[in-house]
């Protein structure tokens, strides 16, 4: 298995832990479909391979962790 199979999985996952914070908490105040878009390109999305969305990577790297919190990583030297 390869490509939306093994990445709707790991996408509704991360989308279910953003919504779901808590009773009556959003912590992003995400509405409808083009908040969510915006926030998980804004915070979530790592362009890999080419610039840009591509056959090969579609629009890039998802992580639960943020681009911020993986650059913090990164200058630390945390690489496993």
């Amino acid at each position: 298995m390869s490509g939306t199979s093994m990445a709707c999985p790991h996408v509704c996952g991360l989308i279910t832990a953003l919504l779901d914070k808590g009773p009556n908490s959003n912590p992003h105040d995400i509405k409808n479909d083009a908040e969510l878009r915006e926030v998980l390109n804004e915070k979530y999305l790592i362009d890999i391979g080419v610039k840009g969305a591509d056959n090969a990577t579609g629009l890039g790297f998802l992580s639960y962790l943020t681009k911020r919190e993986i650059k913090k990583l990164w200058k630390l030297g945390i690489d496993d």
